[in-house]
């Protein structure tokens, strides 16, 4: 009788706060063949293109190896799938997450894809160790009465990604958009990075796609926009068919747990870190995917001049965002390795805008409620009016900082 030959399937994980994703992962994995080989990495290699761990190796170890569809566990495995790993370890199957972008491919399973050995299997949506931190954060803010002097439920925090409230605001902000002013802002400050149509734009949290799009026609440059929402992705790619062909790509994924490959010339992102409590930790990650010296934009709402209200506390708790004066966020900017160039103030173009975008709502109110309802026309005129009340007050600026990674820093 011949023995047969039992496949060896290999992927490599962080799984940093194990969760329901990582189980998914393995499963699909372990389809592949008849033994899974999980690579767990470093503590220092976690650190250099994620960020610290929370859990030790040993301990991600003992959870990888705790998991039913789990047969061997490599600790300390390198990032990097090589020829020389894969005959050491007799592997014949590599599985890896299908959110990964060619670059990244490129930079971390070239030898396995070259090798006809890689297969992908579906990421999880809406899940990571980075999520699951951001929601202990949350949790521990919601039992925490000195966060913002409140302790009210975050209400608008779990449905503000969603399709139902994506399409809703473009009613306003218009198809694509999930900021005011999206256009006259981003030709504005795009105009003073310089892009050519050589260059590669990482558009952190793209939203609906529509300044991504933007960004690819005036300039010619390939954008790639990410999103941690699964339904805004879904809309972006969706429209695709309606849109000339332009070199643009929509992936899924957190900027807090962002694994890409090749560097970007040029970083665009507004109002993303504004729902980010550890804006430092992101921005550092972020700027070693960016070439050094390079110009890019961060484009955010702060806390204006003026003592805030407890109104303008109430609202900002309850949308989850987590606001900083242009002061602080401009060290938050250096401190993570950026040279502030200069920073402008879109707030008066801002109230302009949105004082036009609620004046057209309510025109067109009876339409509007036959066509969507009269809740949603009361939430938007509610939040349009508040917003403009905190701009027009200062309590609240939009303000676009110019800024250049610098190279050298760890």
């Amino acid at each position: 009788m011949t023995r047969r030959i039992r496949t060896r399937v290999y992927c490599a994980v962080s799984c940093d706060l194990f969760h329901y994703g990582h189980v998914r992962f393995f499963e699909q994995a372990r389809k592949l063949g008849d033994v899974l080989v999980v690579g767990v990495c470093s503590d220092d290699d976690l650190a250099s293109f994620k960020r610290e761990p929370i859990l030790s190796l040993e301990e991600r170890c003992e959870v990888v190896r705790a998991c039913r569809m789990v047969d061997e566990v490599i600790p300390a495995a390198p990032p990097y799938v090589s020829y020389e790993f894969i005959a050491r370890n007799n592997i014949d199957v590599v599985a890896a997450s299908d959110g990964y972008d060619d670059d990244a491919v490129e930079a971390y399973y070239r030898h396995p894809r070259d090798a006809g050995i890689l297969r992908f299997v579906p990421r999880t949506p809406n899940i990571s160790s980075s999520i699951v931190l951001r929601r202990c954060q949350e949790t521990e803010a919601l039992t925490d009465c000195s966060v913002n002097n409140l302790a009210v439920p975050i209400t608008d925090r779990l449905n503000r990604f969603g399709a139902a409230r994506a399409t809703l605001y473009e009613e306003m902000y218009g198809v694509g958009h999930q900021s005011t002013a999206a256009e006259i802002v981003a030709r504005e400050a795009s105009s003073r990075l310089r892009i050519t149509s050589s260059d590669r734009v990482l558009d952190v949290g793209c939203g609906t796609g529509g300044t991504a799009v933007l960004l690819a026609h005036d300039t010619g440059a390939s954008v790639t926009g990410v999103d941690l929402s699964h339904d805004s992705i879904e809309l972006c790619t969706s429209r695709a068919p309606s849109r000339p062909a332009l070199p643009v790509t929509f992936v899924l994924a957190d900027a807090c747990d962002l694994v890409l490959g090749t560097p970007f010339d040029v970083l665009w992102t507004r109002d993303t870190l504004l729902y980010i409590r550890d804006k430092r930790s992101c921005l550092s990650r972020l700027r070693r995917y960016l070439v050094p010296e390079r110009l890019s934009a961060v484009i955010e709402t702060v806390r204006g001049a003026a003592v805030s209200s407890r109104e303008l506390e109430d609202h900002a708790y309850s949308c989850g965002h987590a606001l900083v004066g242009v002061d602080d966020y401009a060290e938050l900017l250096r401190s993570a390795g950026f040279a502030v160039i200069d920073n402008r103030d879109y707030t008066a173009v801002c109230v302009e805008t949105m004082v036009e975008e609620l004046t057209n709502l309510e025109r067109n109110r009876e339409t509007f409620v036959q066509r969507r309802s009269a809740a949603e026309y009361d939430h938007l005129v509610e939040r349009w009016s508040k917003k403009i009340g905190f701009y027009r007050t200062d309590q609240l600026n939009e303000v676009g900082f110019l800024v250049r990674p610098q190279s050298g820093i760890d």
